[in-house]
């Protein structure tokens, strides 16, 4: 590499480093003067990374239906509720068939 070349690179990095700065000096700045809009956007950032992270991680799985979800609920309390009562009244809460 030729000392031209050294020079205009470095030139190019001190350039970079003073925007990046001059960056910061401006986030700094507007953080200070709105505290709460500042709060308010981190947190929505938050909430949407989140999101969009869950559904990346759960793209592969298939989706039930609510009536199948629901079903499986209610399966559940009907094998919660035979545990819990006497064998009298367990008859009642016997599990469904499908």
């Amino acid at each position: 590499m030729t000392a031209a070349h050294k020079n205009r690179l470095q030139q190019t990095t001190g350039q970079i480093e003073e925007q990046f700065h001059g960056a910061i000096q401006n986030v700094d700045e507007a953080i200070t003067k709105n505290p709460m809009t500042a709060t308010l956007a981190t947190f929505t950032l938050g909430i949407i990374s989140g999101v969009v992270i869950g559904a990346a991680m759960s793209g592969g799985r298939s989706h039930r239906s609510r009536y199948d979800q629901f079903s499986d609920q209610i399966d559940h309390l009907s094998e919660s509720l035979h545990a819990a009562v006497p064998d009298a009244v367990s008859k009642y809460f016997a599990k469904s068939r499908r």
